[in-house]
C-alpha cells in the first residue's frame, strides 16, 4: 500500500512545523550554540571552559517506504568498533574537511556507514544541537525517505541497522 501525496504532505507539514518553532527559540544547529549538552543530564560535572566544541551531524532519517507507518531508521554500533561500541545511534559523524556543513556530514556518514544515497533523503530541517562531553555538538539533521534502498551496514563500525515507528520515538511517555 503506497502513501496518499496528502499524508505525505501532512507529515511533512508537521515536522517543518515543529522545526520551525525549535529554530525561533535559537536553538537549531547555529555555530558554537547546543539546545541540550550531555552536562546537562549531570549537574555535578563542571564543563571545562574555554571549550572548541566539534561540529557533528547525525541523520533522522523517516522512512516512508514501509505501508504500515512512518519508521525512524537507527543503528547499532559495532562492539568491536573504536568510537561508541554497542551503541545506539543515528547514522553520523564529525564534520570533514570536505564537509560544507552538518548536513553534508550527516549525508555523507550515513551513505558510508549504511548505504543510504546521499540524493535519497529530502532533507526538511535542523533539531536543536547537543553538546557532548567528548566536545562534539551533534546537530540532528531530519530527512524523509520517500523509497526503499539497500542497506548495507559498514561492518567496521555498525553491528546492525534497524527502524522504529515514528510514533514510538515522538511519544515521551
Amino acid at each position: 500500500m503506497k502513501r496518499k501525496p496528502q499524508q505525505v504532505t501532512d507529515l511533512r507539514q508537521a515536522l517543518q512545523a515543529a522545526l520551525s518553532k525549535s529554530q525561533t527559540q535559537g536553538q537549531a544547529g547555529e555555530a558554537g550554540q547546543a539546545g541540550s549538552s550531555d552536562f546537562d543530564l549531570n549537574p555535578d560535572l563542571v564543563v571545562p571552559r574555554p571549550r572548541r566544541l566539534r561540529p557533528a551531524g547525525v541523520l533522522v532519517a523517516i522512512s516512508l517506504a514501509q505501508a504500515d507507518q512512518p519508521r525512524v531508521i537507527r543503528t547499532k554500533r559495532a562492539s568491536a568498533g573504536k568510537h561508541h561500541p554497542g551503541q545506539i545511534a543515528f547514522p553520523g559523524g564529525k564534520v570533514d574537511e570536505g564537509d560544507v556543513d552538518v548536513t553534508a556530514a550527516a549525508l555523507r556518514e550515513a551513505w558510508e556507514e549504511i548505504g543510504l544515497p546521499k540524493d535519497l533523503p529530502e532533507v526538511i530541517g535542523l533539531l536543536p544541537s547537543h553538546e557532548t562531553v567528548t566536545s562534539f555538538q551533534v546537530t540532528p539533521v531530519v530527512a524523509l525517505l520517500h523509497e526503499p534502498f539497500d542497506i548495507r551496514p559498514e561492518a567496521g563500525e555498525v553491528a546492525e541497522v534497524f527502524s522504529v515507528p515514528l510514533s514510538h520515538v515522538l511519544n515521551p511517555d
